[in-house]
């Protein structure tokens, strides 16, 4: 098992169990050639790994082509950096075939910020083509302070709504 790294203050969405140290905050699907794909928020923690691992694992039965995840972070390199170090090296993906990562697109992002962060050709390819969002991302550090704890615990669920709700493909949240 991956050990969770210490210096993260908050989850995004990304899949994956326990054996995961990158969180995910919100997963987002969007269709790609008739199929679901989904986008999914990412950064050290587990639950979100747990969730990409599943969605990787079953992709065939769940129709998923692509995962966008949502990696805190400043820009897109920075954003696939954290992916391959965080998610994609985790012990958790060791049993898929090589490649699966392919399937898993960084999206540069912060579940903190309005509209998550995201860059308005982000925002508005998100609006076009996803179907279905998964919001796993939640800090479990009970001792943050109040207001920091908000943010990413209620804020970050309403952000994630919010760009959700711009989804004209939506299916689900």
């Amino acid at each position: 098992h991956d050990k969770p790294d210490p210096s993260a203050r908050h989850a995004i969405d990304d899949v994956g169990a326990d054996c995961l140290t990158v969180r995910l905050a919100t997963p987002v699907w969007h269709r790609h050639h008739g199929k679901h794909a989904p986008l999914r928020h990412v950064l050290p923690g587990s639950i979100g790994k747990v969730v990409l691992e599943e969605l990787i694992r079953r992709r065939e039965e769940l129709g998923v082509t692509r995962v966008l995840a949502l990696v805190r972070a400043s820009d897109p390199e920075h954003a696939d950096a954290r992916l391959r170090a965080d998610v994609v090296a985790s012990a958790c993906f060791a049993e898929h075939a090589p490649g699966w990562e392919k399937r898993v697109e960084a999206i540069a992002g912060d579940l903190t910020k309005p509209g998550l962060g995201l860059a308005p050709g982000v925002r508005e390819r998100i609006a076009a083509e996803v179907t279905h969002v998964i919001h796993c991302a939640a800090s479990v550090e009970f001792n943050l302070p109040l207001v920091e704890a908000t943010a990413v615990n209620t804020g970050g669920a309403l952000a994630a709504l919010d760009v959700a709700r711009e989804c004209r493909r939506l299916a689900s949240f």
